[in-house]
């Protein structure tokens, strides 16, 4: 009898086994061992970034993420539970330069994997730039096309200067020598406050110093020459438009010259000429009718058409200037 017992222990521990292992058993649930995926989406690498910049991730996830952590510099600053993983960073709280950013993703089963590193710099400057109008003078008069020009200067670099008149803005110049080309030829007369605004990568911004500078009403003339004839046109400038104005307009040209017809576009009634002769120059005076002004405006202009111009005359010979303005009650503005 006691050669049996090992017998039936062997047969019990066969049973037990072929039923499961007497725990009452079932199907063994697979272990978790994949590690998250995760990458910096912003901000992206070589971005210069200053104040408080909004940093995000990517991050997936064979059954499910469970937090995002963001370090920068290897520093813990945050902590996101739920897509879209994201965290507001403060630059201003390093100094100015290179930061390396990261993050490390996580699943339920504690899985971790860390990201590839973005580094970016950081720029919170805070200084403004210096900046002054260097032409035209302060109380100058200008015509024509103008080169407004400004000097500019910044601890860092100056990334742009913007000029303005009367508070309007005109234009801007990103490179040095800062200038802008103001065509006054198509402005109202008056007077005029220049400014320039410069600003620096950091969007700091300093204003110049205002000038002061008089668009008078002016006149040019261009003329092309014919056989023994020539047609000169006269353009005004600086008046305001539209309105009634009386005009005072002398020409000089060679001896011998005569005016054979004279055009004002648009096609208004004007005053009659006044010839004589000067030091060998012909000089007619032009006057609009203060009793019927025209309206003439900025952009109108004069045709006059000569006849027996000398020979070897050139444009040099011709001239033409502006002895006064009246407005449509005979009042002198200029």
């Amino acid at each position: 009898m006691q050669l049996w017992k090992p017998v039936l222990v062997l047969l019990s521990l066969l049973s037990l086994i072929a039923c499961g292992g007497g725990g009452g058993g079932g199907d063994q649930q697979p272990v978790d061992s994949t590690a998250p995926a995760v990458s910096i989406a912003t901000p992206v690498a070589g971005a210069t970034v200053n104040g408080v910049v909004t940093g995000s991730a990517t991050a997936s996830d064979n059954i499910g993420v469970s937090k995002v952590e963001f370090y920068v510099n290897g520093l813990l600053q945050s902590t996101d539970l739920a897509a879209p993983f994201s965290f507001d960073w403060n630059t201003a709280l390093l100094p100015d330069g290179p930061q390396t950013i990261t993050a490390k993703a996580y699943d339920a089963a504690g899985n971790s994997a860390t990201s590839s590193a973005v580094t970016v710099t950081t720029s919170n400057d805070s200084t403004n730039p210096a900046v002054a109008i260097t032409a035209p003078a302060n109380g100058g008069t200008v015509t024509g096309t103008v080169d407004i020009s400004a000097s500019a200067s910044d601890n860092v670099a100056v990334s742009r200067v913007d000029f303005y008149a009367n508070g309007a803005l005109l234009g801007s110049d990103s490179t040095a020598p800062y200038s802008y080309s103001w065509d006054t030829a198509h402005v109202a007369g008056g007077s005029y406050t220049l400014s320039a605004k410069a600003y620096d990568a950091a969007d700091n911004m300093q204003q110049s110093s205002d000038v002061v500078v008089t668009v008078p009403v002016s006149l040019s003339q261009s003329v092309v020459f014919g056989s023994g004839s020539a047609v000169g046109t006269v353009f005004i400038a600086g008046l305001p438009a539209p309105g009634a104005y009386n005009l005072n307009v002398t020409v000089t040209m060679p001896a011998g010259t005569t005016i054979q017809s004279a055009a004002l576009s648009p096609d208004f009634a004007f005053g009659d000429w006044l010839v004589g002769v000067n030091g060998g120059l012909v000089v007619a005076a032009f006057v609009f009718s203060p009793s019927n002004p025209s309206y003439v405006g900025t952009g109108d202009f004069l045709t006059l058409n000569f006849g027996n111009v000398p020979a070897g005359t050139v444009a040099g010979d011709f001239g033409v200037t502006l002895q006064g303005v009246w407005d449509g009650n005979d009042t002198q503005i200029q």
